[in-house]
């Protein structure tokens, strides 16, 4: 009777040890199952990161693209206009060029005379520093209003004033361009505001 119970206890023990071991065995079956699940999770987040930056990344460099584009674009419409109408301002150049040297020659002419009086030598000489002082203001001129931003101008003194023609980057001169290159001609000369022109080359 003895051996019965102790067989019995040993029974129940050796069973709740195979309760025990298999509970222990589906426990951990369940974490490894969370892990994987929390591995899972993880990677799917990074996965999700990357994307993210990678698409961050293709629109910066999108904006990156567009913003060169339009500089190129932006350039080569200024260039486009500069071509079309760089030829009138070269010709207005040399025209101005070739009437001043004719002036210059004349009276360096009268100077050589030997008839020349003594008021038609300072006359003359007064007109040669005319003619030079003027080709230094338009030059002047000119550089300042291509450092507003101007593509080209040219300037042209005379008795009756101060016309100036502009090569704006876009078509059409605003009335602040007006007035900016307006006060850069009686910053330099001593011409008002109504004897200033100023025009648009077209």
């Amino acid at each position: 009777m003895h051996f019965k119970k102790n067989g019995a206890v040993i029974s129940v023990i050796v069973l709740l040890l195979c309760v025990a071991v298999y509970l222990n065995w589906n426990y951990s079956r369940v974490g490894e199952d969370a892990a994987d699940v929390e591995t899972d999770a993880a990677a799917a987040d990074t996965a999700q990161e990357t994307v993210s930056d990678g698409e961050r990344f293709q629109e910066s460099q999108w904006v990156i693209e567009l913003a060169e584009d339009g500089g190129q674009t932006v350039t080569q419409a200024a260039a486009t206009r500069l071509a079309a109408h760089g030829a009138y301002f070269d010709e207005t150049r040399l025209e101005r060029q070739t009437t001043r040297d004719q002036e210059l020659s004349i009276l360096k002419d009268t100077l050589s005379q030997e008839s020349v009086t003594e008021e038609m030598r300072v006359s003359a000489e007064e007109q040669i520093a005319a003619i030079a002082a003027c080709s230094v203001t338009e030059s002047r001129i000119e550089s300042l209003v291509t450092a507003k931003g101007f593509l080209d101008c040219v300037a042209m003194i005379s008795d009756a004033g101060v016309s100036v023609v502009v090569l704006p980057e876009m078509a059409g001169l605003q009335a602040s361009d007006v007035a900016k290159i307006k006060d850069i001609v009686i910053q330099e000369t001593d011409v008002t505001a109504d004897l200033i022109r100023v025009i648009e080359s077209q």
